[in-house]
């Protein structure tokens, strides 16, 4: 294809620069020959400089048809349609026909992006705003193949709202994508918690109860270190069963006072929240 775009680019001997050309014209000569070289991405460079610095059809050309090397369609395209509209000067109609051609070319090598909505969105694609979307209503782009952002967000909506997706378009094939905004609605505030009276006297009530696991825990404590100082006193052969017989009661002992505890420690918040709703 890039000789096809050389001779494009000098089908006009009249189009070459004399030997004192200008900036432009020097930039244009380096992308024609870096064109030829085959350092198309060069060649863009420079045409682009060319262009930037002398927007007109030769320097236009040599753009539009690096860029369609390159397989920047879409922007190929634009400038196609700049020459073609005569904004950037007059064509022989040659030169016109072969650029219709090139034209014709690059939007058969480009795909189409099919967007649908849930809501009324207005639509981005890498960036650039598509308009305004309506569900049932799906927008239709062409695009270069490749790897596309679209993002939409209601028209009153933040950029936080925004939903995100990412499409592959593939060339000559037309890909679709939805997007669901999710609904309107606005979220219902939550309802007060409203904690349960508690009786004036509960606290108190199991303060006094956690006494009778207290109780029998030290009791059982009591039973428990005498049976390890019996055991201490005892010969290491009869110091065994007393050990054996003496665990369940350190066990039950110190479940005695876990309960105890418990039972203390919910009497005291129980009395503290009856005092703060009093």
């Amino acid at each position: 294809m890039r000789w096809a775009l050389l001779l494009l680019l000098l089908g006009s001997m009249s189009w070459r620069a004399d030997a004192q050309a200008p900036a432009p014209e020097t930039a244009y000569e380096e992308g024609v020959a870096a064109l030829e070289a085959g350092r198309t991405e060069v060649a863009r460079a420079a045409f682009a400089r060319a262009f930037e610095g002398r927007p007109d059809t030769r320097h236009g050309l040599a753009l539009a048809a690096t860029l369609h090397e390159l397989g920047a369609l879409s922007d190929a395209i634009g400038l196609y349609d700049r020459l073609l509209e005569g904004e950037l000067g007059a064509l022989e109609p040659e030169r016109a026909a072969a650029i219709q051609q090139a034209r014709r070319r690059a939007d058969a090598g480009r795909g189409a992006l099919t967007v649908d909505v849930s809501d009324v969105a207005r639509v981005f694609v890498d960036g650039e705003p598509l308009g305004e979307v309506r569900p049932g209503e799906p927008r239709t782009h062409r695009l270069d193949p490749g790897v596309h952002r679209v993002v939409a967000r209601r028209p009153d909506a933040t950029a936080d709202d925004a939903r995100e997706v990412q499409v592959t378009i593939t060339a000559g094939a037309t890909s679709h994508v939805s997007i669901l905004l999710g609904d309107r609605e606005e979220p219902t505030p939550a309802a007060p918690v409203v904690l349960p009276e508690p009786p004036s006297v509960g606290g108190p009530v199991l303060l006094a109860s956690a006494a009778l696991p207290l109780g029998a825990g030290i009791a059982l404590g009591v039973i428990f270190q005498s049976r390890i100082d019996e055991a201490e006193s005892s010969s290491h052969r009869d110091a065994q069963p007393i050990l054996q017989d003496a665990r369940p009661i350190g066990h039950a002992a110190t479940a005695a006072f876990v309960v105890a505890g418990v039972v203390a420690a919910v009497g005291i918040v129980w009395t503290i929240v009856s005092h703060v709703r009093d």
